[in-house]
């Protein structure tokens, strides 16, 4: 599963750049970076998005470990980790998208 970051824009389709999609638990921690509810689908004025890439763009960018956990007989839970640079990557993304939605007079969503 996963959830996609757009601008409100029908002519922007699933391949379209200006379309990130990304895990489920990485939007989580996309949206907790921007300091917004981690919540499945919602949207954002382009310019209060943009103030909120430019205060994350400060926080700590060096990856996540990859982490393993043994819950019982059978049962292995593999949490894969974050590259350094991933927020910075798709914060780029995010700003891109705010633009277009700034230069459109559109809200940014994901869902």
């Amino acid at each position: 599963m996963s959830i996609d970051f757009r601008p409100d824009d029908p002519r922007v389709g699933w391949d379209d750049p200006l379309n990130l999609n990304v895990a489920n638990g990485n939007a989580a921690k996309i949206l907790t970076v921007l300091g917004l509810p981690v919540e499945s689908e919602g949207e954002i004025a382009p310019a209060d998005l943009k103030a909120r890439i430019l205060v994350a763009r400060l926080a700590d960018d060096d990856g996540e470990p990859n982490a393993v956990e043994n819950r019982g007989p059978g049962a292995t839970m593999v949490w894969c980790g974050l590259p350094p640079g991933y927020f910075a990557d798709r914060l780029g993304a995010l700003d891109a998208i705010a633009d277009h939605a700034l230069a459109h007079d559109m809200k940014v969503v994901w869902y």
